[in-house]
């Protein structure tokens, strides 16, 4: 019995996901109080989970795309999101950082190995068809 459309498409992106992570990407211009040292560490920490989360679901996304292929668009896409946080931030009462580009650049380097280890454990550990 042959596959379906649907089954043919591959791991794609749930709503509740793209939900998640566009609530997750608006918490960046929230002006936050001026605070201690562990709010700033805080803060950074949130740029690699939150651009790491982004990146591992780019590239579960775009399964049929060479690896290659979708690591260069995922870190482009990670580098211009982040680029374009930092410029809109100070009308909503924040400061731009080069920092803050560089930590969402580390978590898109950080979510793509996930996502290619996840890959490879896939295909290194799939059981195999013989009896």
């Amino acid at each position: 019995m042959n596959a379906g459309p649907a089954d043919q498409r591959g791991p794609g992106i749930s709503r509740w996901k793209l939900v998640g992570a566009c609530c997750a990407l608006g918490a960046f211009f929230v002006p936050l109080p001026a605070g201690s040292q562990r709010l700033d560490q805080l803060y950074n920490f949130s740029h690699l989970l939150v651009f790491g989360g982004l990146a591992f679901m780019m590239m579960q996304v775009f399964v049929g795309w060479g690896f290659w292929r979708r690591v260069a668009f995922t870190l482009s896409s990670v580098l211009a999101l982040g680029v374009a946080i930092e410029l809109i931030q100070p009308f909503f009462g924040r400061r731009a950082s080069l920092h803050d580009v560089i930590n969402d650049l580390i978590g898109g380097v950080v979510g793509i190995s996930i996502a290619a280890a996840f890959r490879w454990a896939t295909l290194m550990y799939r059981p195999s068809d013989q009896s």
